[in-house]
């Protein structure tokens, strides 16, 4: 049996795109080896142990020593993100113990700069939260700021038990804070072995002077279950509903200190300003873990709207009955549209986000389109709604370079 650690930003029932990335992953390896996976749950809000499920809360343990003595794990799985100060302690924690540590990552974009205008922004956003709201919010945003000293103090904890000198964990724990500012690579070479999801990022690692003997170009597991969805998808349906159903999917724009949540109300706003039409229905599909339910159930109820809210359904799982994706922001719903060949409308805001090839791609094929005055957003669904949905090369192609081999 196989002992496999892996520490996660969220509950294994949350299928956020790194659990998906992992549950895929050992799913495969469970075909040729038996496996037991132990998740250790990294939430702001402390979970009920399950050893049954092997599930534990982070809080359980001082130090990322603490929990490899406890599992005594045969491999520890881990994103590669040098800035998470949990990843970065069970990373170095493996690397000390002298267990295999198998760093991925699961973004999927060429390049991984900090942004230091969002991270700033998030800190700030905290500090004026925790100045301005009432007792109740208060309390939330305090609680906030906690546990980010707790994840300092786990990591703080993890150095000193590796034998990092208290003037040096000082130093480098200054170094931690700094970073935030300043535009830093996030990635590690400790690791045993890099997964690899594609050719940009297997040429990016290599740049960077990974050794070529550690990184293994596999692909993205994240990417198998959908490509078996996108196989049967019929992407020329005849759309015989007696209204046109919009799926606006949403992106935790507050969450990632973007935008404050007044500000995002006022973005929704319009967009609904726009679809109210007899002809048009439309549902919420909102992000799995980051952004909170209720606060999109006031949002409707503000609006005297009582359209449906998704959460823990995937995309994939609901596809077929909508007609047309509306969206903003940037992250794997662009991504999976344009690889998938549906219908999608992508609104520019007052926010920049970043593009990439395969959404470029999907836009000269015809069924992405964008547009940054919302007036258009009727129009843009009626061209959509009867135009003829093709894959081309050009689609092909990018999607072999994001997803290395789009086999399933």
């Amino acid at each position: 049996m196989l002992k496999i650690l892996f520490v996660s930003t969220v509950h294994p029932s949350k299928k956020n795109g790194a659990n998906s990335y992992v549950t895929t992953l050992i799913n495969h390896m469970k075909e040729e080896t038996k496996i037991e996976l132990f998740w250790i749950v990294c939430e702001e809000n402390k979970i009920n142990k399950n050893e049954l499920e092997r599930i534990y809360d982070i809080r359980e343990f001082l130090s990322a020593n603490d929990i490899l003595d406890k599992i005594n794990p045969d491999m520890v799985l881990a994103i590669n993100n040098k800035f998470d100060p949990i990843q970065c302690a069970i990373s170095l924690a493996s690397k000390f113990k002298k267990i295999p540590l198998v760093h991925f990552k699961v973004i999927e974009k060429n390049e991984e700069i900090v942004s230091p205008h969002i991270e700033i922004q998030q800190i700030s956003k905290c500090f004026q939260k925790l100045i301005s709201v009432n007792n109740s919010k208060k309390n939330k945003t305090f609680n906030h700021i906690l546990f980010i000293m707790y994840k300092h103090n786990f990591l703080n904890n993890t150095r000193n038990k590796i034998g990092i000198n208290l003037f040096k964990n000082i130093q480098l724990f200054f170094n931690d804070v700094t970073s935030y500012f300043q535009q830093k690579q996030r990635l590690y070479k400790i690791a045993d072995l890099q997964l690899v999801n594609n050719l940009s990022w297997y040429n990016l690692f290599i740049n960077l002077g990974f050794d070529k003997e550690k990184l293994a170009l596999t692909g993205s597991p994240y990417w198998d279950p959908i490509f078996k969805k996108i196989e049967k998808y019929n992407l020329n349906n005849n759309y015989n509903h007696e209204k046109i159903k919009v799926l606006i999917i949403t992106s935790p724009i507050v969450e990632h200190g973007y935008c404050t949540y007044n500000e995002r109300d006022i973005l929704f706003k319009k967009i609904f300003k726009e679809l109210n039409d007899d002809s048009i229905e439309f549902a919420l599909k909102i992000h799995p873990s980051s952004e909170k339910r209720v606060s999109y159930e006031k949002l409707l109820k503000k609006n005297n709207l009582k359209n449906l809210i998704f959460q823990d359904k995937k995309l994939w799982d609901i596809i077929e009955n909508y007609d047309i994706i509306l969206t903003y922001g940037y992250g794997y719903p662009q991504i999976e549209c344009a690889i998938g060949g549906i219908r999608t409308i992508l609104l520019k805001t007052k926010w920049e986000f970043p593009e990439l090839d395969i959404v470029k791609s999907a836009k000269k094929a015809g069924y992405f389109l964008t547009s940054k005055d919302f007036n258009k957003i009727k129009p843009m669904i009626k061209e959509l709604i009867n135009k003829k949905i093709e894959i081309n090369n050009e689609i092909i192609k990018e999607r072999e370079n994001l997803c290395f081999k789009f086999d399933g």
